[in-house]
């Protein structure tokens, strides 16, 4: 079974952090690590890119019901599709060996402080800090 690396990033990226997200989806998947997002465009779609290059699982985690949110990135390979946003959260990390934070906006910031408040099995929650 293949470790699993949880992405919390934003859709808009800020000013070059795109071709990091692409490097650390191929840093974790050179690792060993499959790559779990939100499923859709920006940041989580640039680490998708870099994951997908290694053939690892790339699986988006996202609400039920939410046609409006648009198609997945091309990387996706499987998806969950959770009915609340508390098991989308627990979709992401309750198995996790590993959680990445890259920039983003209010959603990002919301879906973070669970895995960092909380002590994880395997991995450490870090700040990189502007």
């Amino acid at each position: 079974m293949t470790a699993v690396a949880a992405l919390f990033a934003g859709v808009v990226p800020p000013a070059g952090e795109e071709a990091l997200a692409e490097a650390v989806g191929e840093a974790l998947a050179r690792a060993g690590y499959g790559l779990r997002h939100g499923g859709y465009n920006g940041l989580r779609e640039a680490a998708a890119r870099g994951a997908a290059r290694h053939r690892v699982p790339v699986t988006a985690v996202t609400l039920a019901d939410r046609p409006d949110w648009g198609a997945f990135n091309p990387h996706v390979t499987d998806a969950v599709y959770a009915p609340t946003m508390g098991a989308r959260l627990h979709a992401y990390l309750d198995d996790a060996d590993l959680v990445v934070a890259m920039g983003g906006g209010v959603g990002t910031l919301h879906e973070r402080p669970p895995r960092c408040t909380t002590p994880p099995r395997s991995a450490a929650c870090r700040s990189g800090g502007r």
